[in-house]
C-alpha cells in the first residue's frame, strides 16, 4: 500500500492512498496548476499543486518517482 501526502497552494494536505487510484492527469489549462485524481469508484479529486500547469507537471513527475519502484515489483500483475 503507498500512500503520499499532497499540499496544495492554499494549506490544506491530501492524504491519497493509492490502491484507490485510477489515474492521475494533469489539468489542460496552461494557467491552472490542477493535479486531478480519479479513483476507481470513478470520483474525481482536484488538487491545487501550483500555479501554472508546468508546477503541476512537477508534481507528477515526483509522485511518479516515489511511485515506480512500488508499483513494478514481482508480486504486482503489471510486472508479469
Amino acid at each position: 500500500m503507498a500512500a503520499i501526502n499532497i499540499p496544495d497552494i492554499y494549506g490544506r494536505n491530501y492524504l491519497i492512498i493509492f490502491d484507490t487510484v485510477k489515474y492521475i492527469q494533469v489539468s489542460d489549462n496552461e494557467e491552472c496548476g490542477d493535479l486531478i485524481i480519479t479513483f476507481t469508484d470513478k470520483t474525481r479529486l482536484v488538487i491545487s499543486v501550483g500555479l501554472d500547469r508546468d508546477e503541476a507537471l512537477g508534481w507528477l513527475e515526483s509522485v511518479y518517482r516515489l511511485l515506480t519502484p512500488a508499483a513494478f515489483t514481482s508480486k504486482n500483475k503489471l510486472w508479469r
